[in-house]
């Protein structure tokens, strides 16, 4: 399955939620027999659906006789002037808005380089359901992405640095959460990842915890540990626009940057590990 343009996750947490229910359902009373889960049956539709999407977005800029295309890499030369890479002239607005989105952090692990771990895209795409994930992260993708595997069958284990998951949340919601996630999976908190050794096919994650050091082996490591903007490859520098110290760029309520006229969509999770 070739790498998604945006991640279809809601229609598959949809789907995880309906297994969640269906093995929660003896506590009503109700007692089902689960025969078999077909996940290409799940992911595929999913992933189907955002391509005719995009497709069908992409035509009617096409058809629009107010929107030019330029495919090319484009940076800011000054405040509201952009080079596109294929361009020989550079391109000027009254307003721009910067939505170049975000790319997966990855902390500096000793070993990930040489280890076959996934991004949140990449593990929804997997042909087959791993029969154990382990999850490096505590936060937003950390929390959907141990849902939908789990809910499917997969062994999962949660590795967080921090006490408690969605520390972003509000505290009393980040408390519960991590007593809901407790009782579903593997959560390892406090933990400090030493080192992901390459063993094989084997996928092994070395950890310093309180209670002492632990090797925790998977069949397959998602990394969730937050997300970074594109911010510098624009070289949005040249604008005079402030960044903070995610390279987000500063912006009001309304998403308005400190220069008149420029807007940037905001994302509002970082690194999280």
């Amino acid at each position: 399955m070739p790498e998604p343009c945006y991640i279809p996750s809601k229609m598959l947490i949809h789907c995880a939620d309906v297994m969640q229910t269906d093995q929660n359902a003896t506590a009503f009373g109700i007692h089902a027999k689960l025969e078999s889960i077909d996940r290409q049956f799940i992911v595929q539709p999913a992933f189907e659906k955002v391509y005719a999407d995009a497709a069908m977005i992409k035509r009617g800029y096409r058809q629009s006789e107010n929107v030019e295309i330029l495919k090319g890499h484009g940076r800011f030369t000054g405040p509201k002037i952009l080079a596109a890479e294929g361009f020989d002239e550079e391109l000027t607005a009254e307003t721009i808005l910067i939505a170049a989105g975000t790319l997966p952090w990855l902390p500096d692990i000793p070993g990930l380089d040489q280890s076959p771990y996934l991004t949140f895209d990449e593990a929804l795409g997997l042909p087959e359901q791993p029969k154990r994930l382990s999850v490096i992260g505590g936060g937003y993708i950390a929390a959907q992405s141990p849902h939908f595997f789990g809910a499917l069958g997969t062994e999962v284990n949660i590795i967080h640095r921090r006490g408690q998951m969605r520390r972003e949340e509000n505290n009393d919601v980040a408390r519960r959460f991590t007593k809901v996630y407790q009782r579903r999976f593997n959560l390892i908190l406090g933990a400090q990842v030493k080192r992901v050794p390459a063993q094989g096919e084997e996928i092994t994650v070395e950890v310093t915890t309180p209670d002492g050091k632990r090797s925790i082996p998977s069949d397959a490591l998602l990394m969730a540990t937050g997300r970074v903007p594109n911010t510098d490859i624009l070289e949005v520098a040249h604008t005079s626009e402030a960044l903070n110290q995610r390279g987000y760029i500063n912006t009001d309520k309304y998403l308005q940057a400190s220069v008149p006229g420029i807007w940037a969509r905001a994302i509002l999770w970082g690194p999280t590990c």
